[in-house]
């Protein structure tokens, strides 16, 4: 279970990253197109797509150059724009996203990912749609099924690295359109107000422009991660193995010694293999099959459970209670303060005292913890795309709680207590199974952490709107004059964007620690890749390959009986035909 380090008594134990659940079973011979369909319909649209794709494929350009126009246009123009696109786009649109593998989709309908995308591109679609109040919203409709399209590009399998091209290329007009309808400059569009508030202190408004403005920026956001992840996958991926970049895996940190028995076990396996004689190319040509299990990609990274922020040295076995008691008294101290919000009045101020105590004992108790995170895994976790989403929506909504009131002291402290008790839950996975054993800690604390920092903020967007709080003010963040066109953001429709998007996110983040092991990891997960069997160079390898192989490796089976014994008669050496490929 550990390796001992001659420079010190205390062992280094190994962790390396391992699936936490089991890997799903995938038929790629079923797709969207096939399962859906008629028999007769799917072989009037096979024939269809297959002798017509090169007019097609053009028709499916043009008409997404045509809609990136349709916002910079006048009204008229634009209108007959979209009416084209729509018919150019549509044969080639619908047939693409019909190739989808039909089980690939289903687990990217069980993800959260999927989901919230889906949630945000349709609410876009409709306000967008709103505010076009014409001919304009079939462009809604392209955008529409190419989100989605783009949000299943793992069940995508068919011209990989073409579509990959054509996300990357669909960003530029979708941030151009945000510009264009923030602007104001779209031609006989206006905006209209959807939620409309006032009391006798001020007077609050959301628009349909602030919600296009959000939901835009968060599909840019998305897409461009999609198109990262699949850029670097693409520039690494070798053969036709096809690597998944929104599907993941959970993980768990598990001991390195397990890893080198299954290696053990594999190469065992290997060696069987050529012991009873088996060509490499023609087994692999033999096991490539439609239904296959979604692989693990397995992480070059081990982690040193010693190899802490700070070195110190760890004892071995558990901490002593009279260390730990004191340790977790002063998280206690400090958690129940910071969440005295709850506790008092909701029309009386914090105390600066309160405050700042709630401040100290949690910065105390998590400075602890920080000390004890291994450094590899921090440095993972703190560049993951969910972790930077989570910590940028949480600092962005309590800034402006900040700004809201007035960076008022007794407010500000408290928000900053928040923001490190937040932080602190997101960076639980850095701590290595051994430690948490150490500290008798358990995951699962981290859930009402979450859920009562959440609760804060819902608590301040009802005292907003239904009690009145004379010390939460709107404020003006920015205003100018942008192309001859005034500019005005302010905090509140802001801030009402980030608890939104919170209370979306947030209840996943609480449901992982709720239900994770001592090994398991909440934020980091781990990436997939399967066979993609219709992969073109495959195609061109196993033709070649099964070619190549059928004179030199087909064994007379009395022959292999002699050298190897009765056991190998129960194998099947013939060659896999180019026409089942």
């Amino acid at each position: 279970m550990a390796r001992v380090v001659a420079a010190g008594t205390s062992p280094d134990i190994l962790y390396v990253f391992k699936p936490a659940k089991q890997l799903p079973v995938i038929d790629l011979s079923k797709s969207l197109r096939g399962e859906l369909l008629p028999a007769k319909l799917y072989d009037i649209s096979h024939r269809l797509l297959t002798k017509y794709h090169q007019p097609l494929l053009v028709a499916n350009v043009t008409a997404f150059l045509m809609i990136s126009f349709v916002a910079v246009v006048n009204a008229r123009t634009g209108q007959f724009l979209s009416l084209i696109a729509i018919f150019l786009w549509l044969p080639l649109g619908l047939g693409a996203f019909s190739t989808l593998r039909y089980d690939v989709v289903l687990l990217l309908m069980g993800t959260f990912d999927f989901w919230f995308f889906s949630f945000v591109t349709s609410m876009t679609a409709g306000m967008v749609s709103a505010y076009f109040s014409d001919l304009r919203f079939l462009r809604m409709i392209i955008d529409w099924v190419g989100f989605h399209h783009i949000v299943c590009i793992d069940a995508h399998v068919r011209g990989v690295r073409q579509f990959a091209l054509m996300t990357i290329v669909g960003i530029p007009p979708v941030l151009f359109m945000l510009v264009w309808i923030m602007l104001g400059h779209v031609d006989a569009c206006t905006s209209f107000t959807l939620l409309d508030y006032e009391n006798e202190k001020r007077r609050f408004h959301l628009s349909g422009v602030d919600i296009i403005g959000n939901g835009l920026l968060t599909l840019a956001l998305f897409i461009t991660k999609i198109a990262v992840r699949k850029r670097k996958v693409l520039q690494k991926n070798q053969g036709s193995s096809f690597h998944c970049v929104i599907y993941r895996c959970p993980l768990q940190l598990m001991p390195i010694q397990y890893a080198n028995s299954t290696k053990k076990h594999a190469s065992r396996a290997k060696v069987r293999r050529r012991g009873i004689g088996a060509n490499r190319k023609k087994v692999m040509l033999r096991e490539t099959n439609v239904i296959q299990k979604m692989r693990f990609v397995k992480s070059p990274h081990v982690f040193n459970a010693s190899h802490v922020v700070f070195r110190l040295q760890i004892p071995n076995g558990v901490y002593s209670a009279w260390y730990l008691l004191p340790l977790y008294a002063v998280g206690a101290v400090g958690f129940l303060l910071s969440c005295s919000v709850f506790l008092g009045s909701l029309n009386g101020n914090i105390l600066v005292f309160e405050a700042w105590s709630a401040f100290l004992w949690t910065l105390i108790f998590t400075l602890i913890f920080f000390t004890l995170y291994q450094r590899q895994l921090l440095n993972l976790l703190v560049t993951s795309f969910d972790f930077l989403f989570y910590a940028f929506q949480m600092t962005a909504a309590n800034l402006s709680v900040c700004i809201l009131s007035d960076w008022e002291i007794s407010r500000s402290v408290m928000v900053a207590t928040w923001e490190i008790w937040f932080l602190w839950s997101l960076t639980l996975d850095s701590l290595t199974p051994v430690i948490k054993d150490k500290l008798r800690f358990r995951v699962q604390f981290a859930a009402p952490v979450v859920a009562l920092v959440l609760l804060a903020h819902i608590v301040i967007m009802s005292r907003i709107f239904f009690v009145g709080d004379e010390t939460l003010q709107d404020t003006v963040i920015f205003e100018g004059v942008i192309w001859s066109h005034p500019v005005v953001i302010r905090v509140m429709p802001f801030y009402f964007s980030r608890v939104v998007t919170l209370a979306l996110w947030c209840p996943r983040l609480i449901w992982r620690f709720a239900m994770l092991s001592k090994t398991e990891i909440a934020i980091i997960r781990g990436a997939m890749c399967y066979n993609n069997y219709i992969s073109k160079g495959k195609r061109k390898y196993s033709r070649a390959a099964a070619k190549k192989s059928k004179s030199r490796d087909r064994v007379a089976p009395a022959g292999l009986k002699r050298k190897c014994g009765p056991i190998f008669s129960a194998l099947t050496l013939d060659t896999v035909s180019p026409k089942n490929l």
